[in-house]
């Protein structure tokens, strides 16, 4: 067992992420071998999985988490040969939540509170939908001026790859790829460099930083927020409601009401998957549906006296 999974993070290690790399390897060298005590492989049965999962839970994990180790666990076996190890009601079940998205008034609030070089970052992310890893890794290469686009590519010096592979490009507003050339201009960039770098010209890692410091210049902090290390959302830039990857769940949603085709945003995404793209889904209501809403029968039963006033017909 532990050269299979030797051999599988090897594998992994080379043809995927090495942050996928780094979160599969305790999951399997330490959770899963801490339940598993069977030498070979072989000797696998469903209960051992059922064992594994129970031990997550004893652990203090909650569903969705235990979830995602089994997939893990699961596709090591799958590498070695074997499948069918749970059935359909072995997954643990977990609410599959609504997407939160930054409201209108806590964008324009950041915007009016940010720093030229802040607003346009802000911007950047709320125009491509892009994950974290990959406004980090943005190059002036990326940004195709003549025909408003940015693309997601791989940067091997850097070794950043795109999530499943697979290079992509977002159509952006003409106005931000303006601000961009206004700002590639001002910097006397080159197509290699970094579009968001840090201090030192190499990409930030620390871009949610910047997203949290606008938030609580804003004052749009919650004030109840406390980190693991002790730090409070009402004396500083620590708000857990204000990160980055929100910015994607405002792109995907926003694009939803103004009736972009799922099959289109799913490219934009960079989805493998279309069901990733559907759980924007539940957070939307079309405008046409607002429309009906308000001019239904219901709606009449709804003002301010608590009176009904719907006309009988």
């Amino acid at each position: 067992m532990d050269a299979a999974i030797d051999q599988y993070l090897e594998y992994i290690r080379k043809h995927r992420s090495l942050r996928t790399y780094r979160t599969y390897r305790p999951v399997l060298h330490v959770h899963f071998r801490n339940s598993y005590t069977k030498t070979y492989v072989d000797e696998v049965e469903r209960g051992d999985i059922l064992k594994f999962m129970s031990d997550m839970f004893d652990d203090g994990l909650v569903a969705r988490t235990v979830y995602d180790r089994l997939v893990t666990v699961l596709q090591l076996f799958k590498r070695h040969g074997h499948t069918g190890l749970v059935e359909r009601s072995d997954w643990p079940n977990y609410v599959e939540t609504i997407r939160p998205i930054y409201e209108p008034d806590e964008i324009t609030s950041m915007l009016d509170h940010a720093k030229p070089d802040e607003a346009t970052l802000i911007r950047f992310c709320l125009a491509t939908g892009f994950r974290d890893r990959e406004i980090r890794y943005v190059t002036w290469r990326d940004i195709d001026f003549r025909n408003s686009v940015v693309r997601v590519t791989a940067k091997p010096i850097w070794q950043f790859m795109p999530k499943n592979y697979e290079e992509r490009a977002v159509p952006v507003p003409a106005v931000l790829i303006e601000q961009l050339r206004a700002l590639k201009e001002r910097r006397g960039a080159v197509p290699s460099n970094p579009v968001f770098p840090n201090s030192k010209g190499k990409p930030n890692s620390m871009n949610i930083d910047i997203v949290k410091e606008v938030a609580y210049r804003a004052k749009l902090n919650c004030g109840q927020c406390v980190t693991k290390h002790g730090n409070r959302c009402a004396e500083g830039p620590y708000c857990q409601r204000f990160f980055l990857h929100k910015f994607r769940h405002t792109f995907a949603t926003e694009h939803l009401r103004d009736g972009v085709d799922i099959r289109t945003l799913q490219n934009w995404m960079g989805h493998r998957d279309i069901q990733s793209t559907m759980v924007y889904l539940k957070g939307i209501h079309s405008k046409d549906a607002l429309v009906k809403v308000n001019g239904g029968s219901l709606a009449a039963y709804m003002n301010s006296s608590g009176i009904a006033v719907k006309a009988v017909l």
